[in-house]
């Protein structure tokens, strides 16, 4: 199959905010994994898009680089190595490990909104991890925008929320792109029952209460920081013609990304 004999269209109105590539494209499928993006950006679906089972961390950072960036797009790496009765391996590609940490963390929060990463939301259930040499290379993993499965102390999880967004702002990280979208429907669905409404006093404070009260709900979970909202007067409304203008500015609350811990150790001498 070429890039351009995929039929976008089945994207339309599916429904769905996820999808998992689940290891079916190829060192070689570039074009294919960002044809698929256009559909993706779209429909506002996120796409959990596998990396080849490349063994060295430079092989995955040139694969890496051919995609393309993306607020809807992250790259998963480093497959689970299952085996069946018989000893024959298969290899688990880890954009499927994203079903279970994001069913996981629906059913505990009932929401998909917080960073799927870590041991917190991010956990996995696995077999083997391949072997690789990606774990000298986190550094390097984080500025290649490259999600991947790890193993430490707490268990294996998914390290790191990236996308492959171009520009380093919320949207490089998968939680503010799921948050700020189901935000954007609840405010749209709420805005509906003021269409062809008449802009008056009291019109207008009712639309201002209600997106306070949306906009609240989401501080009160923790997705947001702060917010500012400007409904217009009624005057500003009547000026304006028949386009109704609110602004609102959000800023989406971060995860701790790094923590530094400065451990000294200093002589306790008597002064």
């Amino acid at each position: 199959m070429t890039s351009g004999q995929i039929d976008l269209s089945v994207l339309d109105d599916c429904g769905c905010n996820i999808l998992l590539t689940n290891g079916t494209f190829g060192s070689d499928k570039y074009s294919i994994v960002n044809r698929m993006v256009v559909g993706c950006e779209k429909n506002k679906i996120h796409m959990f898009v596998d990396a080849p089972d490349f063994e060295k961390f430079a092989d995955l950072q040139i694969w890496a680089a051919n995609i393309t960036r993306s607020k809807y797009v992250s790259i998963c790496a480093r497959p689970d190595i299952v085996y069946d009765e018989n000893g024959l391996e298969t290899r688990v590609f880890p954009s499927t490990k994203y079903a279970e940490i994001f069913a996981n963390m629906s059913e505990s929060t009932q929401s998909l909104n917080y960073p799927p990463a870590g041991p917190t939301y991010g956990r996995a259930t696995v077999e083997k991890l391949m072997d690789c040499d990606y774990e000298l290379y986190k550094d390097q993993l984080k500025t290649s925008r490259i999600n991947y499965l790890t193993k430490n102390s707490l268990g294996t999880m998914m390290w790191e929320q990236r996308t492959t967004y171009g520009m380093d702002t919320d949207f490089s990280y998968i939680a503010p792109v799921f948050i700020i979208d189901e935000l954007a429907v609840k405010i749209v669905d709420y805005e509906r029952n003021f269409n062809f409404r008449y802009m008056n006093e009291v019109d207008l404070a009712v639309q201002k209460s209600g997106l306070i009260q949306i906009l609240n709900s989401y501080i009160d979970r923790g997705f947001l920081y702060s917010y500012s909202l400007k409904v217009p007067s009624e005057r500003e409304a009547q000026e304006s013609g028949r386009t109704l203008n609110i602004k609102i500015k959000v800023q989406v609350a971060k995860d701790s990304e790094v923590i530094n811990i400065d451990l000294e150790v200093t002589n306790n001498t008597a002064e």
